[in-house]
């Protein structure tokens, strides 16, 4: 697949960035709606309950959360929740999370597309396999406005699957034993405004690894992971490029930012910084390679539902990105902050957003632009002039 059109598949999840980032998402086409009325673990109307639905459906499923609601999974006879069936699940969170406590189990495994929108995932710890907090080893993972964090696994600790796709989405703070500390993907990772940070990998890829075909980032942050090769992002052999506009690649603790096979190729869209050369950026307008702290603030709660890394006041990323240059326009950011705020658009996941100082005025004129006519009869003291 040429870059162009690995372009036009993130374009595709970009061209969704303004409703996903703003509105509610709708149900998807011709789906059949399961609403979860208890957060018990178990028994009618549970979310195992609807899982359990969703898996015999021959027609796509939504399975819908409550908004707000803590989902515990603490049935350890059943473990993850398992969705068995072929056809595409979407689960549509409302803020939602959904926490595994069983020792050595994974929070949700898939054997057809799952997308999850406006949901955390967390507590996953897998004893064996592939992904920790997520899994569909033949099929596609989308995360819209979601966030999957704490999790672990031997392979891909927050994400694995054949193609994983984040929107508006943070992966934070997962474990791989060995590779994919935050995401593991055999063909693509896709990531459009995403957050990328604090996973950790034993031998390769702390933030990303992608076995076959490409990474792609579009306005993406994939900072301060931990890996002793490729920190950040590990493209194995057998991958073909990186494809990258306006993006972040830093602070990488263990190894350098990427690790990429020699067969594989860099495909900059411009307006790209990393921390050091290894990534390969730097032959197109704006990118910037290695040398500087690109000043960062921690993963926190900087509004919109998903955590992120706001530029500091004085981050080099601030401005640097000609507005509308790259593949896919994209006019928000991460949070739906509106893009551009500044002079110019930002580079990563997070638009800073700019303090409109109040109108000022001056005094005011109490003097009549003209002279007021004189009095018809004497009036006792000085005359009064009002404006």
């Amino acid at each position: 697949m040429g870059s162009r059109a690995r372009w036009w598949r993130a374009a595709v999840a970009a061209g969704t960035i303004v409703a996903v980032t703003g509105v509610g998402s709708s149900s998807p086409a011709a789906a059949a709606t399961i609403e979860v009325t208890t957060t018990a673990d178990g028994g009618a109307g549970s979310l195992r309950d609807a899982f359990a639905q969703a898996s015999v459906a021959v027609e796509p499923t939504e399975i819908v959360l409550a908004d707000g609601a803590s989902y515990v999974l603490d049935d350890c006879v059943e473990g993850d929740l398992d969705h068995l069936g072929a056809q595409p699940l979407t689960i549509t969170g409302g803020g939602a999370t959904i926490t595994q406590t069983c020792v050595g189990e994974r929070v949700i495994e898939s054997d057809g597309d799952l997308t999850v929108t406006d949901a955390t995932i967390t507590g996953g710890t897998l004893a064996m396999g592939i992904g920790g907090g997520i899994e569909a080893d033949t099929d596609d993972v989308t995360l819209v406005r979601s966030t999957v964090t704490g999790n672990s696994g031997p392979i891909g600790g927050g994400v694995a699957a054949i193609r994983v796709t984040a929107v508006a989405s943070t992966v934070a703070d997962n474990t791989a034993g060995s590779t994919g500390g935050g995401i593991w993907a055999d063909q693509v990772a896709d990531l459009t405004n995403s957050t990328v940070a604090g996973n950790t990998a034993g031998t390769g890829g702390g933030g990303i690894t992608v076995v076959n075909t490409s990474v792609n980032l579009l306005h993406a942050t994939v900072a301060g992971n931990t890996a002793p090769v490729g920190a950040n992002i590990e493209l194995q052999a057998g991958s073909d490029d990186l494809s990258s506009f306006a993006s972040v690649i830093a602070e990488p603790t263990g190894g350098s930012d990427c690790a990429i096979d020699p067969g594989a190729t860099t495909i900059s869209h411009g307006y790209n910084v990393s921390s050091d050369t290894s990534c390969g950026f730097g032959g197109v307008p704006g990118d910037v390679d290695g040398g500087f702290d690109v000043e960062l603030g921690p993963l926190a709660a900087n509004g919109g539902p998903t955590p992120t890394r706001v530029p500091l006041a004085s981050s080099f990323l601030i401005d640097l990105v000609e507005c509308g240059y790259g593949p896919v326009d994209v006019t928000v950011d991460q949070r739906g902050v509106v893009r551009a705020q500044g002079t110019a658009c930002d580079v990563g996941a997070v638009e800073v957003e700019v303090e409109v100082a109040p109108p000022t005025t001056g005094p005011t004129d109490t003097t009549d632009p003209a002279d007021p006519a004189p009095p018809a009869v004497p009036i006792p003291g000085p005359a009064q002039f009002t404006g």
